[in-house]
């Protein structure tokens, strides 16, 4: 990532203006005090012509976070925390554009005392745009209805672990044993079978379809099994980590048969994470508005 300092200079930004009919050049080292120091140019002259650069000086480029400013009537599910990209030299708003899209005026938005600083909740979209991507992987094939093992589960139970998911045999089921509050890679997301359809569709546009799972005993919701990543995320209302044990195929319960929806054989595994299903989720239930502030 960029944000390096230069040995000579230690300002990342340069503010400059001519306020009450004086010119003015300040260095700054913060995204919030420099918002802070252009407002109060405002303040004092509502005339003022400012300016909010990156500085020349600076070896790389730089990461900002920042959110809705509080408001009357704005709830916190709106103030997520935004991130915007810039090279030395560039101009800093007057109109700011995040890395989802997303435009802002820059007095609208609180930002934080040191770059990338988080403010609250990520926005998903955004947090995606700036993550490494993933590693090409191949498909593995389930092991087939013609397969022989000397073990229970005809050969399932290594197919599963070889694609890294812990996997234990309990109670007569083959379980995924990964949970809300362990290290593992894994982590399974409950989200609204109606929902669910609509998520994968978004998911196949950029080849990161996830495996999909159905219980019979769920029937209003599809289980996601996808990578896990560290990044702190809210939940979208009705979407959860699932914090059980889940019974895989072939497994059967008593109210039915497991079945994958979408194979683990059908996608390219490891592709999809957490964050990447919840972007969808999002995408799918924000309105589509560009312009948040004027």
């Amino acid at each position: 990532m960029g944000q390096h300092r230069h040995a000579d200079d230690p300002h990342v930004f340069v503010l400059s203006g001519r306020v009450d009919g004086a010119d003015q050049l300040v260095p700054s080292g913060s995204p919030a005090a420099a918002a802070e120091q252009l407002s109060r140019w405002i303040r004092q002259d509502s005339a003022a012509r400012i300016s909010w650069v990156v500085n020349q000086a600076w070896q790389d480029w730089i990461l900002l976070a920042a959110r809705l400013r509080p408001a009357r009537g704005l709830g916190e599910s709106l103030r997520v925390t935004h991130l915007f990209t810039f090279e030395p030299g560039d101009q800093v708003g007057p109109r700011l554009l995040s890395q989802c899209g997303a435009e802002f005026s820059w007095w609208a938005l609180e930002f934080g005392d040191e770059l990338d600083t988080p403010l609250g909740a990520p926005c998903v979209a955004c947090q995606l745009t700036v993550l490494p991507a993933q590693a090409e992987t191949q498909k593995a094939l389930p092991p087939s209805g013609a397969d022989t093992d000397i073990d229970t589960w005809n050969g399932w139970d290594r197919y599963y672990q070889v694609l890294g998911w812990p996997v234990e045999e309990f109670d007569g089921r083959l379980m995924l044993v990964a949970d809300s509050d362990n290290d593992d890679d894994v982590t399974v997301l409950s989200v609204p079978a109606d929902l669910a359809e609509q998520v994968q569709t978004c998911l196949a546009r950029t080849d990161m379809q996830a495996p999909l799972l159905q219980l019979p005993g769920l029937p209003a919701e599809a289980l996601f099994v996808v990578a896990r990543t560290s990044v702190p995320v809210t939940m979208p209302p009705g979407v959860h980590r699932v914090p059980v044990g889940i019974p895989l195929p072939p497994s059967t319960t008593a109210e039915g048969p497991a079945r994958w929806i979408t194979s683990p054989g059908d996608v390219q595994l490891g592709r999809s994470r957490d964050l990447d299903v919840l972007a969808c989720i999002y995408r799918l239930s924000r309105p589509q508005q560009q312009e948040l502030v004027s």
